[in-house]
């Protein structure tokens, strides 16, 4: 039987490339081109569709199974997303190629005909809802950010602290007019949320954190700005992980990714470089439930870590625009905009720097009109537009990307030709 599963495997690498992907990564979203039919040799795919403004799994595939068939009907976008739900290999196929050795193969004729199936199947149970994903913490996504949709996790210790805060009068660490946020969880977000143990890399203790279970995740909208907006949730709340031990506190998409040699700073330095600034006694925790000023104090946090260790500069920029997403929820405007500006100083680094050739082009595409749109936001549209022209005209650029880039490009360019004859 092994051997005969090699022989088949074989004969469809002949016609076929493959691909690895990892776990929390986009193998294609709405609107991409649906020019390729995927065979999973080893992993599982979430199948995701928009219903009514809101977003919703409607399939998982796993081993031996198709997906993306609706290529073969010549259709020309995606009107889902698929997503790995664990490090996936991936077997690609043009769409001839596929047509040519379903008629040769039966049992490439047989999946299909059981994928089409089962996703008829699912379509028609609107309730339907998928057992949580137990990932490996090595395994999961490096938030891209990807973004958004990003999924995710933070700590919560137990048993709570004595509820102590930075003490007043902070500097350096905080923003100017950082306030108190008495802000709580809502309790409905426990129904996204589950506990899960890791070991933290630099101290190796033990620490519960909670995940999000994306399967129950309803995305609502992608705003201009790129933020995802979920119903009933916010998954900003729970991005990032501390260790209660040695203080290390990271976004879960970079806890278990950085270098020894980075670890080994946070190790030496970073737990007395964090009570030098709060006070002896300052112990970072989160409470049941959650508090909103305590994931403020995660974020910044993060912030003085990265710095410490010298972390590439989108990532700061990233914990920057969450800061800026968290003040505009609490409605303090001034420093939201300051938050985002940071924001933009750091993704501006990064993308006209060395660094940027480091990530994917689809990570690329999604910063770079993330980085226009931060310009525009901080009245600065003529280099917005620069940035979106590129993308639009990049022949490498994703199809649903190169849309976004687009309908951002228009909007600003017909307001600065008004601006102008005006």
């Amino acid at each position: 039987m092994a051997n005969s599963q090699a022989s088949l495997y074989k004969l469809l690498s002949k016609h076929s490339s493959n691909q690895q992907v990892a776990a929390g990564e986009e193998i294609f979203n709405y609107g991409d081109a649906a020019d390729k039919v995927y065979l999973i040799h080893r992993g599982l795919v979430g199948i995701f569709i928009e219903e009514d403004g809101e977003e919703k799994e409607v399939d998982r595939v796993k081993s031996g199974q198709i997906f993306g068939e609706v290529a073969l009907l010549e259709q020309e976008d995606r009107s889902c997303r698929a997503l790995a739900h664990k490090d996936t290999v991936l077997i690609i196929f043009a769409p001839e190629d596929m047509r040519k050795l379903v008629q040769e193969q039966p049992f490439l004729n047989k999946q299909l005909v059981t994928s089409l199936c089962q996703r008829i199947k699912h379509l028609q149970n609107s309730a339907i809802d998928f057992p949580e994903i137990k990932i490996d913490a090595e395994a999961e996504e490096i938030d891209v950010e990807k973004d958004s949709t990003e999924e995710d996790a933070i700590e919560e210790v137990k048993p709570e602290q004595d509820d102590k805060e930075p003490v007043e009068g902070a500097t350096d660490f905080y923003l100017p007019g950082h306030g108190k946020y008495p802000q709580v969880a809502e309790a409905d977000f426990d129904n996204y949320l589950y506990t899960k143990e890791v070991q933290c890399p630099v101290c190796t203790a033990e620490i519960e954190v909670k995940k999000v279970r994306n399967s129950r995740l309803r995305l609502q909208e992608i705003r201009e700005d790129l933020r995802p907006v979920y119903k009933n949730f916010e998954p900003d709340w729970y991005k990032i992980w501390i260790c209660t031990e040695c203080f290390y506190t990271a976004r879960k998409a970079d806890f278990l990714n950085f270098e020894a040699r980075q670890l080994k700073k946070i190790k030496t330095e970073f737990k007395d470089k964090v009570q030098t600034m709060l006070g002896a006694d300052y112990q970072p925790s989160y409470s049941e439930p959650r508090k909103l000023s305590e994931v403020f104090t995660a974020y910044y946090l993060s912030i003085q870590l990265y710095r410490l260790i010298e972390a590439r500069a989108d990532k700061l920029g990233y914990l920057w625009l969450r800061l800026s997403w968290l003040y505009e929820d609490v409605e303090a405007e001034e420093l939201s905009a300051e938050a985002s500006f940071k924001a933009l100083k750091y993704f501006k680094n990064f993308h006209f720097g060395p660094d940027a050739s480091s990530i994917s082009t689809s990570q690329e595409n999604k910063l770079t009109i993330l980085l226009a749109m931060l310009y525009y936001k901080h009245d600065e549209p003529k280099e917005a537009v620069t940035l979106l022209s590129k993308l639009v005209h990049n022949p490498k650029t994703k199809r649903a990307h190169k849309k976004m880039a687009k309908e951002r490009f228009l909007k600003i360019r017909k307001e600065l030709r008004a601006k102008k004859e005006g």
